[in-house]
């Protein structure tokens, strides 16, 4: 797997995450995401807003409530998202990634 885009819309971790030493009950969750994230090749951790990432919301809300906590790892792109958001198909997908806001 390679070339991952993380995202996520807390503004708080995202501070967590560049200055772990201003949070240090969350120091040691700060350093593993960053370490999990570098060990991807080509990937990246992105601040998104809120807004952008309703679908992962959505899809991480189903999976807590329902306790389906291996659900929606998605191959070639949204594909494995189709029944939940048929809009949001392309229509060539071309890549490998685990959905929207999810790590």
């Amino acid at each position: 797997m390679k070339k991952v885009i993380f995202e996520f819309p807390s503004i708080t971790a995202g501070f967590a995450l560049e200055h772990p030493l201003t949070h240090p009950t969350s120091y040691y969750s700060c350093h593993q995401v960053l370490r999990s994230i570098n060990s991807i090749t080509g990937s990246s951790l992105h601040l998104i807003p809120i807004t952008c990432n309703s679908p992962a919301i959505q899809i991480a809300t189903s999976v807590i409530r329902d306790h389906r906590y291996r659900s929606y790892v998605a191959r070639l792109g949204p594909i494995g998202s189709l029944l939940l958001f048929p809009k949001r198909l392309p229509s060539s997908p071309k890549s490998l990634y685990l959905g929207r806001g999810l790590s």
